[in-house]
């Protein structure tokens, strides 16, 4: 069995710290706005449904506001996400 320097040993003790201090520091996905989704997105037509129903339930201006709404808040929540525009 091959003698290892103690030098050797603590250069990978500090390099498993470091490793393990950086990996730390990355950001989560369990931030707001950005939770995995646990259901499909939906298709289409379950969209187009889903805007209608909407629609009906909130009046077409509540509706209108509700998105705007939630278009604000990840503005806010992002706000160094440029617009396509």
């Amino acid at each position: 069995m091959a003698v290892v320097k103690t030098s050797t040993v603590y250069l990978v003790i500090i390099f498993i710290f470091i490793s393990v201090v950086l990996l730390s520091m990355l950001p989560s996905y369990q931030r707001e706005g950005m939770k995995t989704r646990k259901t499909p997105p939906l298709s289409a037509e379950a969209s187009m449904k889903q805007v209608k129903e909407g629609t009906k339930a909130m009046g077409s201006d509540g509706y209108r506001k509700s998105i705007t709404d939630r278009i604000g808040k990840l503005e806010q929540t992002y706000p160094d996400i440029p617009d396509d525009s």
